[in-house]
């Protein structure tokens, strides 16, 4: 069988694959035109999207797992196959909790040690304080005493 995710917004999307047409939005999110000039390639069979959930591993980036596995190249849309893993729950986000062991609480970034407990993951952290991730980041690394759980 031939498997065409599509997104959740997806109905005429939807009857498109069914109809066997690919939509012009491109090849990917990721890089490629969507020239419906263009000669497509034949849409992925079930082993083929299967194998490729094989191949996620914890730490990959979607980028470099797009690189890695050419999939613009064999006409597959990232973002289409990521949503589709998740909502049939073929694969899961790994979210970065930081918990802060011990502080030396100082006026300057200490909202965001209050949120360092464990209980927001970095996502959390940055919608709150409106602030970005790589912010984050540097004052996780700033303290010797703070850990982060993936889960």
């Amino acid at each position: 069988g031939k498997v065409y995710p599509v997104d959740a917004g997806g109905g005429k999307a939807l009857a498109d694959a069914k109809e066997g047409k690919r939509n012009g939005a491109g090849v990917s999110d990721w890089g490629g035109a969507g020239d419906a000039e263009a000669k497509q390639p034949p849409p992925a069979s079930i082993s083929d999207i299967f194998r490729l959930y094989t191949q996620l591993h914890q730490g990959t980036t979607v980028a470099r797992f797009f690189k890695e596995q050419s999939l613009g190249e064999r006409g597959i849309e990232v973002r289409r196959l990521i949503i589709f893993g998740l909502i049939h729950g073929f694969i899961r986000r790994v979210r970065r909790y930081p918990v802060l062991i011990k502080s030396k609480r100082t006026k300057a970034g200490s909202s965001i040690d209050k949120m360092l407990n464990g209980n927001y993951s970095f996502d959390e952290i940055c919608v709150h304080l409106r602030i970005g991730y790589q912010a984050v980041l540097q004052r996780v690394r700033a303290h010797t005493e703070c850990i982060v759980l993936l889960r």
